[in-house]
């Protein structure tokens, strides 16, 4: 008798509408995405034309000898000798003792 009292009630006689529990579609979700991450391990895509162009490519580059780094060593008792003078005098701002 419950059907009764909705639709005598003071909303104009209009059923109200279903609605779950909070939390039950969340849960429902949660189950949801499990399953299909399961499935999909279970059942992995087929490799298509591109990624064995991707894994042709990055083979490829990984056998290519890389370009190795070369360090300039500098003359330290050469630099330390010589300093970098300006071509013109400085005047002014500085008192040279």
């Amino acid at each position: 008798m419950g059907l009764s009292t909705n639709l005598h009630s003071g909303n104009g006689g209009v059923k109200k509408p279903h609605r779950y529990r909070p939390g039950t579609i969340a849960v429902r979700e949660i189950h949801k995405s499990s399953e299909d991450e399961i499935r999909a391990e279970k059942n992995p895509r087929p490799f298509d034309e591109d990624d064995i162009a991707l894994v042709k490519n990055y083979v490829t580059k990984s056998d290519e000898p890389k370009p190795k780094r070369l360090r300039i060593a500098k003359d330290t008792k050469k630099s330390s000798s010589t300093l970098n003078m300006p071509k013109r005098p400085l005047t002014g701002f500085f008192i040279f003792v």
